[in-house]
């Protein structure tokens, strides 16, 4: 099994997937991780400031763009890129930040609610 499909086979575990649009695609662009509580996306943002970074969810999307004012290394580009969310994906509750070059998208999870009631026989 190639490093992309184990990568896609945990993606899918985790319940977070993506079909990749960025314009520089490689298995290294984030680090996808998830927790009882969240879901966590990181991504190297090296290069890019916080105006040039749009960060939204449309319907069951998360979709993150950037453009790079300066280019560092090979980490600073234009960037754009998209994921469906996982059907517990709190969309109204979504946090992103930006830090030390790194963007971090915390998407929390709804906690399921067991509906049991009693049905009357008649």
């Amino acid at each position: 099994m190639s490093a992309f499909e184990n990568e896609m086979r945990n993606m899918l575990k985790a319940g977070l997937y993506s079909w990749p649009v960025c314009e520089k695609p490689t298995s290294s662009n984030y680090l996808l991780a998830s927790s009882e509580d969240n879901y966590m996306l990181e991504i190297p943002m090296i290069g890019i400031v916080k105006e040039n970074l749009t960060v939204d969810v449309q319907d069951d999307r998360l979709n993150v763009a950037a453009k790079a004012d300066i280019k560092v290394s090979n980490f600073a580009r234009d960037f754009k890129q998209s994921w469906h969310l996982a059907k517990d994906s709190n969309v109204d509750a979504v946090v992103a930040k930006l830090e030390n070059g790194v963007l971090t998208v915390t998407v929390p999870r709804v906690k399921p609610v067991k509906k049991v009631f009693n049905v009357a026989v008649a």
